[in-house]
């Protein structure tokens, strides 16, 4: 009796420490299902995705081809290119997040409202930048008739313009133990050829005060200087 008592007790120790271990493992949050099935690579890391060219004249068609080339490259801007870039932001997530596991975020959240109020949007490229200033500089100080906020996306759309931010997910990127939001941009003219998809980062987020994002191909620019 005593023996099985012993095994019992043994065993629920072993289980929790295990449930303990696979809760440290998760080390942030995912909000979107398509990132979050991208984030089993075999899904995608060999995938081909719509040719995507670069000023070099190189060419990317999978997740690998991308990560190497965009940290020596400058892509090309035109409007076919842009579109096929699209495509290839799930690959900066997956270069993003590397071996680190994400949980299912939830979804009572009001992320949506700080990414309107609180985030710069002078601090990274956009076809709003000349609209700002010191006094109107997120999403919040334009026409909020033209505002839908959501959990986790928060969308400017005008008659002529269509302009989305959404949190994809939530990690310590740069490994400082300071939340790290990862977003991703679509801002598009719906009349023109203007297109721009973007992946960014905002770094050390708290729980107050003005947010700047850095585009991904800027941050792994950075890291490419640095290590030359």
């Amino acid at each position: 009796m005593t023996r099985n008592i012993f095994f019992l007790l043994a065993m629920s120790y072993f289980l929790a420490a295990c449930q303990g271990q696979n809760e440290a493992v998760a080390v942030g949050s995912v909000y979107n299902d398509e990132a979050a099935n991208a984030l089993q690579p075999q899904r995608v890391k060999n995938k081909k995705l719509a040719t995507l060219a670069f000023d070099s004249g190189a060419t990317a068609q999978t997740c690998d081809e991308y990560t190497r080339l965009i940290a020596i490259a400058t892509l090309k801007e035109d409007v076919n290119n842009q579109l096929a870039k699209g495509e290839y932001l799930l690959c900066e997530v997956l270069a993003i997040v590397g071996d680190k596991k994400l949980r299912p975020g939830r979804q009572d959240v009001m992320y949506g409202q700080a990414l309107a109020n609180r985030l710069d949007l002078r601090s990274f490229p956009s076809s709003l930048f000349q609209m700002l200033d010191e006094k109107k500089y997120s999403l919040s100080h334009l026409d909020e008739k033209a505002l839908k906020v959501q959990s986790t996306v928060v969308t400017y759309e005008t008659a002529d313009w269509y302009y989305r931010l959404e949190l994809v997910a939530t990690l310590d990127v740069n490994n400082n133990g300071k939340a790290d939001w990862v977003l991703w941009l679509a801002d598009e003219a719906k009349s023109g050829n203007y297109r721009q998809y973007q992946t960014l980062i905002v770094y050390d987020v708290s729980d107050k005060g003005r947010m700047t994002a850095v585009p991904y191909e800027a941050t792994v620019k950075n890291t490419q200087r640095q290590r030359q």
